[in-house]
Order: structure tokens, then sequence, then C-alpha cells
């Protein structure tokens, strides 16, 4: 249960999905066509999975949109798959065959693997056939699917591109929207930089007195209506999904004026430092992919291996860069480690990006075989010294990191050293149970929600977490989801005005359980980090900010470092002013500020990171490897 999943933002546009107008094309070939898309109406245990309860909502149809990027002499050709109702985004099919008139590929995200395999229908306009969905403890499921050519409105000349903010209780959400007449009518796309989203088409009508309906078919249909004003430099009008229903307006805008983040710290090229993508093979049938950086050659020791560290990211799926808002904070990492002198691994989860696996049904325990197999992978490559390689976690990461720690203690390999550092960053070292609880709080005060429904919200969730450590009946469960549900609704319309229908508290009730009955959940609100950090006998860095509404420095740091001293360890703990859960300055520490915030990481907190991992990876090197033989 995501704490992010309570914050206005989130009960709107998390991921836009949208459908544009069909492009008729002869005998198509999906080499020669960027886009294609399709609908499917999936059974409600293949998009909810096991935990879905009874009286959760109906799935709405899953949209699919493939970009097919066309085979160079070096690379055959690659499919981006969108499928945001299965979490996954732009990701990467993988054994992608194009033979004479058939197609086929795989996906996997958030736990529902996807084969789907098509030939070109009889009138020549796209791609009739088969999509198998399948999730852990489900039979796979054969639906028919379509495929159909689209059109992208930045490739029509006239196209007028609309800026503009949806006012989301006082966080402003910017949206672009691009419009343009294709070959059968209007068409568009929307762009949401805070929310990685750029070119998602989306259905436009145009009425006679030029009103335009834009439809977003999300989990629940947002539709903008939207006039144009007489002089033609904006459009006026509202903005409804659900019981949202608010005045929007949209301004004209230059074709390159789409709105963009500022975020000075991203890497950019060109780099004083080499860059390898490598894929790491797992023991459980999956491969990580992943950004190998190693620092460039000492020039007085030009074969002296160097140290190295892993990057381990946080909850939920996250690429190697652990995007967010626009933010590449593994990234900026990863340049600053590479410019001292130590390198770096950066890699996709399991089900994310360009890994394969499924991410679902993943708990802490497997995510963290992931950063094992790839810690280990990287001490055997050229370059690294083994006994210098360390692990940076962040959050969840930070859970994470000192269990493989453990496990490679426990189970040592002659031919490869353990883990020799840690890094923590915004560490939890209470059981999730806890954490959660007060998340939960401190992050309703950082937002302005009143005091007594602060109370009344913080109160209801740590009940209904209590009734599932304790395993209380299912109805005395159910009643405790329901007055969280009620208390959160009743605080949103006091705050936005927005009400929760009376039929929609029994159906999120149940996903508020299904989603704490996850195999993940289960794990994080019982495993207590301290048994970890109890064993671990290796230098370790732990450092919150101060402002950290997700894991209260005050509440962790204490506990992190008695277990750290009862294991024989002296760890550095720092905990910074003014900073949040990212290690960002911030006013209040609220994830809603995250956005807002030009700076990825403070840079004297990052330029502290890199100095303590260079002073402890100093330690016992590998020597250079001796000259060969005359």
């Amino acid at each position: 249960m995501s704490i992010r999943r309570f914050l206005p933002v989130e009960l709107l546009l998390v991921i836009l999905t949208l459908v544009a107008p069909v492009v008729a094309a002869a005998d198509v070939d999906p080499a020669s066509v960027r886009f294609w898309q399709g609908l499917i109406s999936p059974p409600a245990d293949v998009v909810a999975g096991p935990a879905a309860a009874p009286g959760a909502p109906k799935p709405r149809p899953i949209f699919v949109r493939l970009e097919v990027m066309p085979a160079t002499t070096e690379v055959p050709v690659r499919v981006l798959v969108t499928a945001p109702a299965v979490g996954a985004v732009k990701k990467e099919a993988r054994d992608v065959r194009v033979s004479g008139r058939t197609v086929s590929f795989t996906f996997d995200a958030r736990g529902v693997a996807g084969r789907f395999r098509g030939d070109v229908n009889v009138t020549g306009t796209g791609y009739d056939g088969t999509l198998t969905l399948s999730s852990p403890g489900q039979p796979a499921t054969e639906l028919p699917f379509s495929l159909v050519p689209s059109v992208d409105p930045s490739a029509i000349a006239d196209a007028t591109r609309w800026n503009g903010g949806l006012d989301l209780g006082g966080q402003k959400l910017p949206m672009s929207l691009l419009v343009a007449e294709g070959p059968q009518g209007p068409v568009g796309s929307i762009d949401i930089p805070l929310q990685g989203l750029v070119g998602f088409p989306a259905l436009v009508e145009r009425a006679a007195d030029g009103t335009l309906t834009v439809t977003l078919p999300v989990g629940v249909d947002a539709v903008m209506t939207l006039k144009p004003a007489a002089d033609g430099g904006s459009l006026e009008g509202r903005f409804r999904q659900g019981p949202l229903d608010v005045p929007f307006s949209m301004v004209k805008a230059e074709l390159a004026a789409a709105p963009e983040l500022k975020r000075p710290q991203n890497p950019e090229p060109p780099f004083p430092y080499a860059t390898r993508e490598v894929t790491i093979p797992h023991r459980f049938n999956h491969s990580l992919a992943g950004t190998l950086v190693i620092p460039a050659a000492d020039p007085a020791s030009p074969d002296r291996k160097v140290p190295a560290v892993v990057l381990v990211t946080g909850s939920g799926p996250q690429d190697r860069d652990e995007s967010i808002a626009g933010h590449k904070p593994f990234a900026v990492i990863a340049d600053a480690l590479a410019r001292a002198g130590i390198a770096s691994l950066r890699y996709d989860d399991r089900g994310v990006g360009a890994s394969t696996g499924s991410f679902g049904p993943a708990s802490t325990f497997d995510l963290a075989t992931d950063a094992d197999e790839v810690s280990e992978w990287l001490k055997k490559q050229a370059g690294i010294d083994p006994a210098r390689v360390g692990i940076l976690g962040h959050s969840e990461g930070a859970i994470i990191a000192p269990l493989v720690n453990r496990w490679q203690r426990e189970e040592a390999k002659p031919e490869l050293p353990p883990v020799a550092f840690l890094v923590l960053l915004a560490p939890p070292a209470l059981p999730g149970g806890e954490i959660l609880k007060r998340q939960m709080r401190q992050v309703l005060e950082a937002s302005a929600v009143p005091p007594d429904a602060t109370d009344e919200i913080a109160n209801a969730q740590a009940s209904l977490i209590d009734g599932v450590i304790q395993k209380v009946p299912a109805e005395q469960l159910t009643e405790r989801a329901r007055a969280l549900v009620i208390a959160q609704a009743k605080a949103d319309r006091a705050m936005t005005g927005r009400v929760l229908p009376p039929s929609e508290v029994d159906g999120a009730a149940a996903n508020a359980i299904g989603e704490l009955r996850s195999p993940w959940m289960k794990v994080f609100l019982e495993h207590d980090p301290r048994s970890e950090l109890l064993k671990a006998s290796v230098p370790v860095m732990a450092v919150w900010g101060s402002l950290d509404t997700q894991v209260d420095p005050a509440l962790n740091a204490p506990e992190l470092e008695n277990a750290v001293r009862a294991a024989g360890g002296t760890p550095t703990i720092a905990v910074r002013p003014g900073l949040n859960h990212l290690l960002q300055p911030a006013k209040t520490g609220s994830p809603e500020e995250y956005a807002e915030i030009e700076t990825t990481i403070d840079p004297a907190t990052l330029a502290m990171i890199v100095d303590w991992v260079k002073t402890t990876a100093a330690g016992p090197a590998a020597p250079p490897k001796p000259a060969a033989a005359p």
C-alpha cells in the first residue's frame, strides 16, 4: 500500500492510456509502421491477480500500444509495449519475431506475462491474432486481439500545441496537448512530464463550433471539454474524471514550448568515463539489464582494479536510474562516483525496462536475490576489484543491501569475497508496519490535511495494518478497510470537493485489503531490518533527510545505529537538515514537492557520500596485473 496512493494526484492520471483513430493500411508491414494499438477485455483475475476480492471494480479493457523501432544493420526490430493496466510503459518486448505476414512478441509486467501472435488480416489493414495472458496461480487465458496502425500527430505539419495545468487541490499537474487534422479527422497526443508521459495518443473530437472533446480512457474515463476563445489563443472548459469536475484551461503555444522539467544534475555527454550496457542472467531464469560505468584509468596505474558500487532501488517497479518526476537519482550518483574513480552498476528491476521476469509477485527477499546476483556478477568483471564491491540502497534498497551482505557472509564463496561496505539512503530500521503508520501521518501533515482528518485517517490505517498482521477475521478486516476509505473520502471532499460515491466504498476497501495481503506487502509489514543490521560487520554509512516523511529519521536512525554497533561496527550516521526522502532540499518533505524541486540530490550530501565511499574503498586493493612475459 504505497502511501502515495492516498495523495490527490494518485486519484487521477497515474498513467494515462489513450486511444487514437485508426489509419487504413494496405498489406501492412510491422517494420514500416511506427505505432500499433488495440484493446482487449481481460478477466478480473488476470489484471488484479489472485488477491482480487469480491466487490472489487470490474476491470476495464486493457489498451495496448506498440512502438516499433526499425531494424538496423546492427540491431534487429525492437518493440516497446505500453499496457498500463498491467504496469507496462514502453516495456521492451522479448522474443520479437517478424516473418512475412506474421508478427509475435512477449512482454512481462507486474506479474502478468503476455504473448501476442498475429497475422495480417484479410483486408490488409492490421493484424488479427491472440494475446495469451497468464499470472501466478492462474491458468493462461487466450483472448482475441487485433492491432491496427495509428497516427502520430507530431508528424503532421499544421499541428497545434496547447499547454495547461490541472489544479489538484493546490498542486499543479502540467499537461500539453498536441492536436492535428489527420486523414480521418482530428488526432492528438498528450505530454505529462511529471508522470513521464511524452507523445501519448489522445482521442479527439471537434464539434462544429470548434469545441474539442479529448477523452483519456484510464481506469475511470477522463474527459476534457475545451472551447476555443474568440481570439483563438486559449481553450476554456472543464476536466472530468469520476467525481472530479473542475475548470480547466489551456493556452496556445509554440510547438517547441511543451512543458519541460529542469533537472540540471541529470548527466549529459560527453562523459569522462566509459559505460556499457549489460545483461546479467539470474538463477531463477530471468535476466537483469543494467548500465556498468567504468571510470577513466589512472595514468599512473592503468591496469589497477577499481572499487565498485551496486545501486539498488526503492520500492515499486523502478528503472535503473530510479526515475521519478523527471529526476534520475541513480544516474546522478553513478556519474559522481565515476568522476571519483569508482565504478558502478545500476539495473532495471525485474519486469521493468529491459529486464525480464515479473515484478508483481516479488517480495523484498526475491528482489534481494537480484541484488545478490548483480553484485556477484560485478565482482567477476575485468577491471573491478572483487574485494572492494559495496552496495548502495535507497529506501527498500537499504533493506535489501544488509540482507545481501548477510547472505554472502553466511554462504561464503572462496573465489568471491562478500560485500565490502554498505551505503544506506533513507533506510528503514523498523518493521514496515510501523514505517507505514508513521509515514501516513507525516505525509498527511506535510500535505496540510487538517489535524482532525489526519488523526482519523492515520488511526484507521493503523487499525487496518494491525488487523492484517494479526490475521483478524475477514469481516473485521473489511470493516477496518471501509473505515479507512470513508475517512480518506471525507477529507478529500472537504479539501477538494470530490465525492466518492457510496457504491465505490466496498470496491476500494477490497482493493486496500488485497494490497496489504500481496506477497511484497506481507514481507514488508513483518520483516524487521534490525535482524540483518545486527550482522552488518562491514563499514556502514546511513543518510536521511530531516524532512523525510516516508522514513522518519527520528525513529529509524537510533534503531539502525544501535543495531550496527551491537554487531561490532561503527556506523557513519548523517541526518541532513532540510532534505526529503530523495535527499532533495525541500520545504515540507511531502512527496508532492518532489516534482517541483529542480535539484535531484543535495550536492553537499552527494559529495559526502562519494567521499565516504572513496575513503572506505581505499583499503586493501587487488594488485595490478603482472606484466606479460617477454
